[in-house]
């Protein structure tokens, strides 16, 4: 009876995951319809919470929106990073701060 508890146990916390998984998703999706309202911090609470779920272990369509919007965060990292590192006088961190660029894909010519 107790090995019955346990794997209905398991399959309503599967259950439970999944649904929290799919809710990050449908949360992803509908940020990405404005993605030019989208600032840093609302798509790190994205990421984040879509993390906690386990999102990116998800597999199809669903993987495809969150390497998206992760693909976007990283992008706005990075040109953060270029745009202060830019401001200030450490070559070091300029430099750091292009290479972060290219490797996101943000050319670091418009932004700097």
């Amino acid at each position: 009876e107790a090995q019955k508890v346990g794997v209905a146990q398991d399959l309503l916390d599967e259950g439970i995951r999944r649904i929290q998984q799919l809710k990050a998703v449908a949360q992803i999706r509908e940020a990405l319809k404005d993605m030019a309202k989208l600032t840093l911090g609302v798509i790190e609470d994205l990421v984040s919470t879509a993390d906690a779920v386990g999102v990116g272990e998800l597999t199809g369509e669903s993987k495809q929106v969150y390497d998206t919007v992760v693909k976007r965060r990283d992008k706005m990292r990075a040109e953060k990073q270029l745009r202060n590192a830019a401001k200030g006088q450490d070559v070091f961190a300029l430099l750091a701060a292009i290479q972060t660029a290219e490797k996101a894909g943000v050319d670091p010519k418009k932004i700097a």
